[in-house]
């Protein structure tokens, strides 16, 4: 199952069409996988303000244009500016004080589509005395980036603390140049990794899914079920609120608002339907207030994986009387890919497939020229109906059903990474894919799988009929539910 070096240094890049070297690829002699990354290019929305920030500034910028990321700097973006010339990200600096804030929303404003992701670095004298999420998370929203961190010291830095926007954050410390180096492996992390959250619409000729099939499907009520008991017990928010990070409301309902596509570390459910399809829960906020009703649209339909994101099919025989149309359905979560491929790899680790094959899977039919994936395999066995819930959570103990795994910390390390990214996607299979019942047919009747994400949360699966209720039971009453551990 494993290529040949020249196969897979000719083979197009799984995720926007690269070749091999920029993406993750089997290495063949050791029969295992590795992490790469894309060019990473950026702007700078203003320039560096202390010494520190130079100090700080001066590494990344030397490891951006070095041979691991091959990046280049950019001009800021504008509306009309092309995709080729875009960067990846936009580098904000800080006044030096805690709690300062930046123009990142002129810029965003200014930039156009796709918008840019943000990195904020700030330097002060002395980090807070106490810090915790809360505080940590202040930092980057009065900033208004995705990212951020704070360098502490003088002429030297002493400490700094990384924050993203899943939630975590982490404490650097030790020696200078051992600081600055993980900022920059954490900074490759967020921004290098592919984004697969590019939305597709299918047309007529395409993907097609009858309106009575979508209208049937007990995936909403279901998930509308779970939405509201997971949200009257604080487990869930309706969306992230920011508010409780900037006392500026307005300012928060912008920056809601302009990094909605992006996260700002939301929730996610979703549930496959044997008739082919992914019902799941949008991107933005609306995470309580699921409607049952399908012709709200409170759930996105999927019914295949791209190199880049997710097809939504053309819905056929729409009802005269419903203002719904297939344009209507809102992006679906950042994580559509990789739930779309958590079935996939469900069908294939029930054959036998280990991890390393079911990559070698998805390589070769984008390599061999396929545009997409469907989430139904040809000539593979009929999935069972099953539920997943993401959430921002870890748990402390939980009932001896519901079995835990972690991502292959030999690949993927101990760091968080970005919600709708291919390492965070492929670091969440190979956690499923190392637990015995996700290759056995029955094993997720029985039993709720999970896998806990460092620094982001879990996200749990059970099959079968009553799968969503039996996964709502799992988190609700049969878990002992903490934050993430911290990375």
């Amino acid at each position: 199952m494993v290529e040949t070096a020249e196969r897979i240094e000719e083979s197009p890049y799984y995720g926007n069409g690269r070749v091999s070297g920029n993406g993750l690829h089997l290495l063949p002699r050791q029969s295992v996988y590795s992490l790469d990354y894309l060019p990473l290019t950026y702007a700078l929305g203003n320039t560096p303000q202390t010494p520190l920030q130079d100090t700080a500034f001066e590494h990344l910028q030397e490891y951006i244009h070095g041979p691991e990321l091959k990046g280049s700097i950019y001009e800021l973006p504008r509306k009309g500016t092309p995709t080729s010339a875009r960067p990846r990200i936009v580098i904000m600096f800080g006044n030096g004080e805690l709690g300062c804030r930046t123009d990142s929303l002129g810029i965003h404003r200014a930039a156009g589509n796709p918008p840019p992701t943000f990195l904020f670095i700030n330097s002060v004298p002395h980090l807070p005395s106490h810090i915790d999420l809360t505080a940590a998370r202040t930092q980057i929203v009065e900033a208004g980036t995705h990212c951020g961190v704070i360098l502490e010291g003088d002429r030297k830095i002493q400490r700094a603390i990384w924050i993203s926007t899943q939630g975590n954050w982490y404490l650097l410390e030790g020696e200078q140049e051992e600081i600055l180096q993980n900022i920059a492996w954490r900074s490759q992390e967020h921004f290098g990794s592919p984004k697969l959250s590019t939305r597709h619409d299918a047309d007529k000729n395409g993907f097609t899914l009858p309106w009575r099939v979508l209208a049937n499907s007990p995936a909403f009520a279901n998930t509308s079920e779970a939405a509201h008991i997971l949200g009257d017990m604080g487990i869930i928010e309706n969306e992230v609120d920011l508010t409780r990070f900037t006392a500026d409301a307005r300012r928060a309902k912008l920056l809601a608002k302009a990094f909605n596509k992006n996260g700002v570390g939301e929730s996610m459910r979703s549930e496959y339907d044997p008739a082919g399809f992914l019902a799941i829960t949008r991107s933005g906020g609306g995470k309580i207030e699921v409607d049952p009703d399908p012709k709200k649209g409170h759930l996105t339909p999927v019914s295949a994986i791209t190199p880049d994101g997710y097809i939504i099919p053309h819905v056929s025989h729409m009802p005269k009387f419903s203002k719904l149309r297939i344009t209507n359905f809102a992006n679906g979560s950042v994580e559509t890919h990789e739930n779309v491929l958590l079935a996939i790899a469900r069908t294939l680790a029930i054959q036998g497939y280990n991890i390393e094959q079911v990559l070698q899977f998805a390589q070769n039919r984008f390599s061999e020229g396929d545009k997409f994936i469907p989430i139904q395999l040809e000539d593979s066995p009929q999935l069972d109906r099953f539920a997943v819930d993401h959430a921002h959570w870890h748990t402390a103990e939980h009932a001896g059903y519901i079995k835990i795994g972690h991502p292959d910390y030999r690949y993927f390390p101990k760091r968080d990474f970005a919600c709708g990214t291919m390492h965070a996607a492929w670091a969440m299979i190979s956690g499923f894919m190392d637990l015995d019942e996700f290759h056995d047919p029955e094993g997720l009747i029985k039993n709720v799988l999970g896998v806990e994400l460092p620094g982001h949360g879990y996200v749990f699966m059970a099959e079968g009929p009553e799968g969503r209720r039996r996964l709502t039971q799992a988190i609700t009453a049969d878990s002992k539910l903490v934050p993430p551990e911290r990375a």
